[in-house]
C-alpha cells in the first residue's frame, strides 16, 4: 500500500489536469504516503515535467536531501503560466477544465 513507501516523495499537481483527479491521486497519495509534500500549481495541466520542467527537477533534487522550496518554485511556475488558457476558446475540443478536479 502506499503507507508503507518510506522514499521521499513530492507529488507535483495542478488544477487543469483533465487526467487524475486530485482527490484520488495527487491529494490522496499526500495523504497517503507519510512525509510526502503536495506541490500544487494552479493552470497546471497534465504534464508538469512538460510545462515546468525546473520544478520537477528541484523535486528530485529536494528528495535527494537539497533543502529546495518547492512551494516558492510553485508560485513561480504559476506566475508564468498565469495567462496560459491552454487553447480554451481557441480550439474547440478543448474546454476550460472543470473546478472540482482541484483539491479541496
Amino acid at each position: 500500500t502506499y503507507r508503507e513507501i518510506k522514499a521521499p516523495t513530492v507529488v507535483i499537481s495542478g488544477d487543469r489536469d483533465k487526467v487524475v483527479y486530485a482527490a484520488i491521486h495527487s491529494a490522496g497519495l499526500e495523504r497517503d504516503i507519510p512525509g510526502a509534500e503536495l506541490v500544487w500549481v494552479h493552470n497546471l495541466g497534465h504534464k508538469p515535467d512538460w510545462i515546468a520542467p525546473g520544478l520537477v527537477v528541484d523535486a528530485i533534487e529536494k528528495v535527494s536531501g537539497a533543502p529546495i522550496d518547492l512551494q516558492a518554485m510553485a508560485k513561480a511556475v504559476e506566475g508564468r503560466i498565469a495567462g496560459d488558457a491552454q487553447g480554451a476558446g481557441r480550439c474547440a475540443e478543448l474546454k476550460v477544465p472543470d473546478a472540482e478536479l482541484a483539491p479541496g
